[in-house]
């Protein structure tokens, strides 16, 4: 069975013979006895010594027991050392629970602890409902902070779906807010068309939309053709497009034989 440091010193005082005095101790072995090190020899310790590392290692594993370390022996604390360290366990259990952690034990609160850690747990579960997360629990709300959660959803989703964004639930959204929402997506989609975007939705635009649509469109490609783009279409061209195309190649042709000359 583990002896405990006082045992050990109580033996090592027990075991001198009467009137004997131990052995000169070195320094460095009664600083170790003083820290509670495995090289101190208890054997060289004068009765003076024994008691001050006696008090050493009371003083450490009181320390322990404050901070709730498992190594704590709670036999040798007197009836205020213990006091104290069941205050401190308290303290650190209604941390933990005022925090919600997993490690609270709620029967170690009173009755004044238990309301106070439960009006906590109300308050962040109030803010994770309002900051929208997946652990709020919309039972625990109250009616007026179901309604002020419930309007502050409906705003995001408003926002949400003004942005074309996928998280958008359309069912949230009054009349109004589903108009200015369709507003908002046919003008994004119809600058989506006009820039030439793979996004570009054509069923969502209008006569007018289409009709400016394949302006831009004509207008790319006559662009294009103009600088030359492999891209270009030249069955889309008008006669004087095609003319001022054609022209613009025999000009590059000009500026890269007139180059190739300079080089030779």
């Amino acid at each position: 069975m583990k002896q405990k440091p006082w045992g050990l010193l109580a033996w090592a005082v027990l075991a001198l013979p009467a009137g004997a005095q131990p052995a000169a101790p070195s320094r460095e072995n009664v600083d170790a006895c003083l820290k509670g090190l495995p090289s101190c020899n208890l054997s060289l310790l004068t009765a003076a010594e024994l008691a001050q590392a006696s008090a050493a290692a009371k003083r450490r594993n009181y320390d322990k027991c404050l901070d709730g370390s498992p190594a704590c022996d709670p036999v040798p604390l007197t009836k205020e050392e213990l006091a104290t360290v069941q205050q401190r366990l308290k303290q650190r259990n209604l941390d933990r629970c005022l925090n919600g952690a997993a490690t609270c034990d709620p029967l170690l609160l009173s009755t004044q602890e238990a309301a106070q850690v439960r009006t906590q747990r109300l308050r962040r579960n109030l803010d994770r409902c309002l900051a929208g997360s997946p652990q709020c629990d919309p039972l625990l709300l109250n009616q007026d902070e179901l309604r002020r959660v419930q309007t502050l959803v409906r705003r995001k989703n408003f926002e949400h779906c003004q942005e074309g964004m996928n998280t958008c639930d359309p069912t949230l959204l009054t009349p109004e807010e589903l108009q200015v929402v369709r507003t908002g997506l046919k003008r994004r989609n119809l600058n989506r068309c006009l820039n030439g975007f793979s996004t570009c939705d054509p069923l969502l635009l209008e006569e007018s939309e289409v009709i400016a649509v394949r302006a831009a469109a004509k207008r790319r490609n006559y662009e294009k053709c103009l600088a030359g783009s492999a891209t270009c279409d030249p069955l889309q061209l008008t006669a004087p497009e095609s003319a001022a195309a054609a022209a613009a190649y025999r000009d590059r042709n000009r500026t890269r034989l007139r180059q190739n000359v300079r080089t030779r």
